[in-house]
């Protein structure tokens, strides 16, 4: 779980973002002082999120779980959000 502080995404600024393991979601809280007025998921469907944070640059990174447990299996993916039309 983060609040948002980075310049990359300005209209997201002062949300909370929360990933999912069970839900496999990430999704955007929008809070007015002690209460949620909006939610949107932002991700769905690549897999169990298990951290999210902002990274120096502003953008935000996923820590995807590599779906093993106790074992050598598949390396945790880290995805990095961008704004539509960066590339």
């Amino acid at each position: 779980m983060i609040f948002y502080t980075g310049e990359a995404f300005p209209e997201w600024r002062g949300d909370m973002f929360v990933g999912g393991l069970s839900g496999e979601r990430l999704v955007r809280l929008r809070i007015e002082g002690q209460e949620i007025v909006s939610e949107e998921v932002v991700l769905q469907g690549v897999g169990r999120i298990r951290e999210v944070q902002q990274g120096i640059d502003g953008f935000i990174y996923l820590a995807i779980d590599g779906g093993t447990r106790w074992e050598d299996g598949p390396p945790t993916q880290i995805l990095r959000l961008e704004p539509a039309g960066m590339r």
